[in-house]
């Protein structure tokens, strides 16, 4: 599923750039 992988990145995109801000 592409869609999990992209939906992943960006979560890991984020938390790395505002840990306190979490998605998903």
């Amino acid at each position: 599923m592409k869609n999990v992988s992209v939906v992943k990145i960006y979560n890991f995109f984020i938390i790395k750039k505002e840990e306190n801000f979490v998605f998903f």
